[in-house]
């Protein structure tokens, strides 16, 4: 067992060196041998399962028995044609759902994880997929452990195993052998495991298991079953769909009775019709579409850098009142570079002091190198290679400048110990032994006034004077100290963390700037226009977040900025009546981020988004109602409690996906009242119709071909309409209401009474002249050409159609000429003729059909005019 051997000699069974890890040779061999490191995928349906599951639907399967009885009756020619209709709409679901299921497999792919490792005697970050047996990787707080691996190395290590052991407190780890048979998980503590997180320090393992080998692996079939979210629209609308079947039943049942007994209609005829509205009724396949819809966009979201994990999460950015951001990385490039250094003596630039020599320079110059997880690489065209926290590379890379061989010195100190820097201590502390030297030396990197807290200087007023001048300049501010000890000394302090950054030797101060991004202020006026509110929360220094906030016009004076220590002074109701005045949040820490997560929302009633990057920014992302993780900078935890990750770190994709969402929900609604309005005209013509003794306007197939066909891909269409003029300049949406407000069904109502109406009504009048076949054509291209024409007047519930131009929905457009021409197909063709039961209708009675199908158009055109006018007059009052 691995964890009965040594580091060393798991080392030399596995081929592989501690310090240069594996060659490219070793990994490519063991690629081939072992395969990549990943999970079996669950078993999928099989293709012919997949299809057979598009006719398990309620309706389909009511069709089907149709289909059957008519061809019992002898009704072939519709049993032939219902037949069609069937196979025609499950092989376009299928189609649809394998496109989705394609969608986001490809997202998936761009979510994948990385892994740092050594290979060549270089970090490089790779593909965790691509890890083999033998790998070495380096493991920080924050990371979703790889693979098995034999841990070689340990500063403060600690794993959340409860994944695999259920226990919920970390595992502290060690180095050494563990010389016992039969281990539980929980007791190898020289192991860390596939899929478990590390939550807190760092060590260096090497890998002894990947794959399927893997202990997680082993039990993979246990924890193979596949999530299937429904979203809260997706519940909403199958409560619509039941409630909708329910009245559609008893007015089935109705046309049924009245047909048979009072109007003595043929059974078999009725019996159709009933089958046909019962399908016209219920929007059974509106979820279905709903899904669609979503995973469309959550494509479109991809493209734009944000990877969307949770497709409830779609529908709740659109909602977004509020987002807590951090600055580096989000708001700032995470470009960082040096700034200013400030030593007892001296100050400048790195270019200002490139040709000083001072021991303090030096000694600050070896610290930034020496306490630092972070390494460049230069390749022969110039170009450097960076791994690691871009605060730690800046000063790398200031090294570089003033000449320091960064490995050289690394390779002269031995590194003995790390305390890694955490959000409660805010300082990372390293000791180091320098070769055939007897003493050690302790580094201590990070809050400048805590490094300054825990020294020995004299002059501390001085040095905080100094860290302000950086502050109000928007630099982020580093603090420098050090302290050395005999090595006998050192050993006796036995790792006490406490004791060690105490009493060290104030170094200096380094300034580091981040430039903002370009697009950042333009994206914080976008939000703020759209009625977004933007809450700067950061761990940096007062003077420089208000510096950064101000630059962006976040903020105007420093009263909007409040500081953590301020923030636990006061209590709950004290803090909430600051919220609305309070823009930026700085020197936070991990639990009063939560803390302020949890009020805004409870407090506004809103929907937050949160960002974060580090561990302990997990709980925050959790709590917010769109938990949003960076792509580059995260940790695995971040990214595996987050619903959205974004892929460039920029808050600017924050809100494009805000946007996004916006636009997605927005023709969600446009088809859900295209469709269900539709279904209202459908139900309304055969309805009062049969009520009023007259024939049915409209054949079984013909309500069919309506509600199938004609229906069916101009509400696709709508679902992929583009933006409005004016989506981003409207408040967010209250979420409380449901997407079918009471404004929306008695709008519902009133258009399918519409379209019903004038469907009815070209039956009766051209009932008078004309034969009923005539007259069921004109009933039928009538409906079906307001339905056409009313998929355009769903565009928009208060712009006009002309205004947001005709040709801006081209698939829109597509597809309403593509199911008119259909329609006209069915109405002079002779296979149409035969199939559908139509006649060719005259120039002057398609004119007439034509000009009574605009009716839907006449009254919405009107409706946005008139409440347009009411909005403006609403407007001017309120000035």
């Amino acid at each position: 067992m691995w964890y009965s051997k040594t580091a060393d000699s798991v080392i030399d069974e596995l081929k592989t060196n501690r310090e240069t890890g594996l060659s490219r040779e070793q990994t490519q061999q063991l690629l081939e041998e072992f395969g990549p490191n990943e999970l079996p995928e669950p078993e999928r349906e099989s293709l012919i399962i997949r299809i057979i599951k598009q006719f398990t639907d309620l309706l389909v399967v009511t069709l089907i028995v149709a289909t059957v009885i008519s061809f019992a009756l002898g009704e072939y020619l519709d049993a032939i044609v219902i037949l069609v209709i069937v196979v025609i709409n499950g092989v376009l679901g299928f189609v649809q759902e394998y496109k989705a299921e394609k969608s986001l497999e490809a997202l998936k792919k761009m979510s994948a994880l990385f892994a740092i490792v050594l290979r060549d005697g270089e970090k490089q970050q790779i593909a965790v997929t691509d890890l083999v047996p033998g790998d070495v990787v380096i493991l920080t707080a924050g990371d979703k452990v790889p693979a098995d691996a034999r841990i070689i190395e340990t500063f403060n290590l600690a794993t959340q195993e409860a994944i695999l052991t259920g226990e919920s407190l970390p595992v502290d780890k060690t180095v050494d052998a563990i010389e016992r048979d039969h281990l539980a998980l929980g007791d190898q503590k020289n192991m860390v495991f596939k899929d478990t997180i590390v939550s807190r320090g760092q060590g260096t393992a090497v890998v002894v298991a990947t794959g399927e080998e893997t202990e997680v692996g082993k039990i993979s079939t246990l924890l193979a079953s596949q999530e299937k979210t429904q979203t809260p629209l997706q519940a909403e609308l199958n409560l619509v769909g039941k409630r909708l079947s329910l009245a559609a039943g008893i007015i089935i049942l109705i046309v049924f009775a009245v047909g048979i007994w009072i109007h003595t209609a043929e059974p078999v005829e009725m019996f159709l019709t009933a089958v046909a509205l019962a399908v016209a009724a219920i929007p059974e396949g509106l979820p279905a579409v709903v899904t669609i819809v979503l995973r469309l966009g959550v494509t479109r979201m991809a493209s734009k850098n944000a990877i969307v994990k949770k497709l409830p999460a779609v529908e709740t950015l659109g909602a977004t009142a509020f987002i807590c951001s951090d600055k580096t990385g989000t708001l700032t490039q995470n470009k960082i570079r040096v700034a200013q250094i400030v030593l007892r003596d001296i100050q400048g630039s790195v270019a200002d002091l490139k040709m000083e020599r001072s021991p303090e320079l030096q000694l600050l110059l070896t610290a930034g190198v020496l306490n630092s997880d972070a390494s460049i690489t230069e390749h022969g065209s110039g170009e450097l290679t960076e791994v690691g926290d871009q605060t730690e590379v800046a000063l790398l890379i200031a090294a570089k400048e003033f000449g320091v061989e960064i490995e050289e010195l690394r390779d002269m100190y031995e590194m003995l110990y790390e305390i890694p820097f955490d959000s409660e201590n805010k300082y990372m502390v390293t000791v180091h032994q320098k070769k055939g030297s007897d003493e050690v030396t302790i580094f201590v990197k990070g809050a400048p006034e805590v490094v300054l807290d825990l020294s020995n200087s004299n002059e501390k007023t001085r040095w905080q004077d100094h860290m302000e001048d950086l502050a109000h300049q928007g630099l982020r501010t580093l603090g420098f100290g050090y302290r050395t000890l005999p090595l006998r000394e050192w050993e006796a302090l036995g790792f006490d963390h406490t004791q060690l950054p105490q009493g060290i030797n104030f170094i200096g101060l380094v300034g580091e700037r981040d430039p903002l991004r370009p697009e950042a202020a333009a994206a914080l006026q976008l939000a703020k226009e759209a009625g977004i509110r933007t809450v700067m929360i950061t761990g940096d220094h007062k003077l420089t977040a208000f510096s950064i906030a101000k630059e962006l016009q976040l903020v105007e004076d420093e009263s909007q900025v409040m500081t953590g220590v301020e923030l636990a002074n006061i209590s709950d109701d004290e803090l909430i009546k600051k919220l609305e005045h309070i823009s930026v949040y700085a020197r936070v820490n991990p639990d009063q981020k939560l803390r302020l997560v949890k009020l805004i929302q409870k407090e506004f009633s809103a929907k937050v988004a949160v960002t974060g990057d580090g561990v302990n920014d997990a709980p925050a992302i959790k709590a917010g109602d769109i938990g949003v993780a960076m792509g580059i900078e995260g940790t695995d935890v971040t990214r595996e409690v987050a619903d959205l990750v974004l892929e460039d770190d920029n808050y600017a994709t924050i809100v494009k996906a805000v946007e996004e969402g916006r636009i997605i929900y927005a023709n969600l609604v446009k088809f859900i009242r295209y469709l269900i309005s539709c279904n209202i005209s459908e139900i309304f013509i055969v309805f009062f119709a049969i009520l009023l003794g007259f024939p049915s306007p409209l054949l079984p197939i013909q309500l069919l071909w309506v509600n199938l066909v004609t229906d069916g891909l101009p509400a696709l269409a709508l679902g992929m309409d583009p933006a409005e003029l004016d989506v981003m300049s409207q408040p967010p949406r209250n979420t409380k209401e449901g997407i079918l407000t009471r404004r929306r069904w008695r709008d519902m109502v009133i258009e399918g009474f519409i379209m019903g109406t004038a469907a009815l009504l070209a039956f009766l009048i051209i009932d008078i002249d004309f034969n009923d076949d005539i007259a069921r054509t004109v009933a039928f291209t009538t409906l079906s050409f307001s339905q056409l024409v009313h998929a355009l007047n769903n565009r928009s519930e208060h712009i006009s159609l002309f205004k947001l131009g005709l040709f801006t929905n081209k698939i829109l457009i597509g597809t309403v000429i593509g199911s008119a021409i259909l329609q006209l197909l069915v109405i002079y063709s002779p296979v149409g003729n035969l199939l559908f039961k139509s006649a060719p209708l005259s120039i002057p009675v398609l004119a007439l059909t034509i000009g009574v199908s605009l009716l839907p158009l006449v009254y919405v055109e009107l409706k946005k005019y008139f409440g347009m006018k009411r909005s403006l007059s609403a407007g001017q009052q309120q000035v």
